[in-house]
């Protein structure tokens, strides 16, 4: 492949470009045919001069099955493509690099006037940011930036080998990406792409892309650079992210600062908010964080006590609870899988040589999704035995329950952000919110813990923050399901202070029945 590159039988971008398309060549260089990607996954074959379709590949929808595959005695170039969207690409150019337009006000520009991104959907500042970074535009093209080779990767003069131990090539779907550094990126003139911008416009593009990816890898690569959490919210202040959704569309909102530096404030968006980006939509609408979460975490030390009926409730569920008996025989069997499991997967890695382990790759992920769902069994029937109390009866869990939760509000003061968000998703079941008027409804539910038997604050401690917990206390966990027992629904609408129109509004709770 390294060599098809320098010969330029082969290009190194390895997708189409957006309002651009592939001409190939024959061997001695004659222009043969064109070949056009469509927004559904089809391609066009069209005539080099005069575009015509000759015929159509692939199917709607089915991937790159039915695409053209090049031939080893080929040559492919980049040219610009169909001139609605050249036209696109040359004002997203123009609007950036000499009006310093950002990507979003350009995703809403194109959204308004009805012009589809790539995948045929409405744009988002992504996509726009990816088409104003492309040098493609500018007449060269850049590969070779990521590597993810298994065993080798390409080279100046040869193969490069790659080291990755067995276990990491046994259970890992694709190999992991590698960012080379800037001395191996690839540069590729495209002879056919000088003239898609006007020259003026081309070096100051040229310019400034090279400058923003250089600086991209030298974040990605500088030790000192505070690297991105796999848990992005671990420590987070939105205590209700995963909670907390639109009454439009049920899709979840995320937390987000906005204001400038001596004001920034936290609020709740959604997240079509910045994807598929249109101005005056009222899913653009901010929720602030502060004023709800308030809200929440008050009516969750306040409804658990006044829920009316809640001993019955408490009662009810304790009498209904499942079998021990049946719970236990079911617990042993699903650890005896689960330990079945873990000794044969210890048995093909001791055993097998690299080679093998490759060979025994599928085999190993299906034996780890079977561990995963075996281990998610064995929480369940954990925390329904731990709920089940031999000494006490029903009456005296239910006092338990009504004392324990009493003393709630005592421990929720000082809580950090990590075990609030925690212990809210036990109580809190859905928060959905009215993106229009703002108007927030709360759904309440006790969780399986408020029956255990032992001590509440072993309860609250751990969370993602705190794996020793997880693994001491397995069947503490907050977050799990087990059983839920509904307490209350309670509205808290989005009102101003009595007599004042300047301040932002406040969160009033109402409680209504469930």
């Amino acid at each position: 492949m390294m060599h098809a590159f320098k010969q330029g039988r082969n290009c190194v971008t390895s997708r189409t470009p957006y309002g651009c398309d592939r001409l190939y060549l024959t061997s001695d260089g004659k222009p043969s045919f064109v070949i056009r990607n469509l927004a559904d996954g089809r391609q066009h074959k069209l005539t080099h001069d005069t575009k015509e379709i000759i015929d159509t590949l692939g199917r709607a929808g089915g991937g790159v099955k039915g695409h053209y595959r090049k031939q080893k005695d080929e040559q492919v170039l980049i040219v610009s493509g169909e001139q609605a969207k050249t036209e696109v690409v040359r004002e997203i150019f123009d609007l950036h690099y000499n009006q310093h337009w950002g990507g979003k006000r350009i995703a809403d520009l194109l959204n308004r006037r009805g012009i589809l991104s790539p995948t045929g959907k409405g744009w988002s500042q992504r996509q726009v940011e990816s088409i104003y970074e492309n040098p493609i535009y500018c007449g060269v093209a850049l590969g070779q930036r990521i590597s993810q080779g298994i065993y080798y990767r390409r080279g100046e003069q040869h193969p490069e080998a790659v080291d990755l131990d067995a276990k990491t090539l046994a259970n890992c779907h694709v190999a992991p990406k590698q960012h080379r550094p800037p001395a191996e990126w690839l540069w590729q003139e495209q002879p056919l792409m000088k003239g898609f911008l006007p020259e003026p416009l081309v070096t100051k593009a040229r310019q400034e892309i090279e400058n923003v990816l250089l600086e991209r890898w030298q974040r990605r690569n500088d030790p000192t650079c505070q690297k991105r959490s796999t848990n992005k919210h671990k420590d987070s202040p939105y205590i209700l992210t995963g909670l907390l959704f639109a009454a439009q569309d049920g899709e979840d909102l995320s937390g987000v600062m906005c204001g400038n530096e001596k004001h920034r404030k936290r609020y709740y968006r959604h997240r079509k908010g910045n994807a598929n980006y249109r101005k005056g939509s009222i899913l653009n609408r901010l929720i602030p964080a502060e004023a709800l979460e308030k809200a929440v975490v008050a009516l969750m030390r306040e409804v658990p006590l006044d829920a009316p009926m809640l001993r019955d409730r408490v009662l009810q569920a304790i009498t209904d609870r499942p079998s021990t008996d049946a719970s236990r025989r079911q617990l042993a069997e699903a650890q005896r899988e689960r330990d079945a499991i873990a000794k044969r997967v210890q048995l093909i890695f001791q055993t097998f040589d690299d080679a093998d382990l490759a060979d025994a790759k599928p085999v190993l992920k299906g034996l780890n999704a079977q561990a995963r769902a075996l281990e998610h069994r064995i929480a369940e029937l954990t925390r329904a035995l731990e709920i089940v109390d031999v000494d006490s009866t029903p009456e005296e869990l239910a006092d338990r329950v009504i004392e324990r939760l009493s003393g709630l509000d005592a421990q929720l003061v000082n809580l950090p952000a990590a075990t609030l968000r925690n212990v809210l998703k036990a109580f809190v079941e859905r928060v959905e919110v009215d993106m229009e008027t703002k108007n927030a409804t709360v759904t309440l539910r006790l969780p399986p813990w408020a029956l255990h038997s032992g001590d509440l604050a072993m309860c609250l401690a751990p969370s993602s923050a705190s794996s020793t917990g997880h693994e001491t206390h397995p069947g503490h966990d907050v977050s799990g399901r087990g059983l839920v027992i509904h307490l209350t629904h309670a509205d808290c609408r989005y009102l101003h202070k009595a007599g004042c129109t300047t301040v932002p509004p406040c969160y009033d709770c109402r409680r209504r029945a469930a």
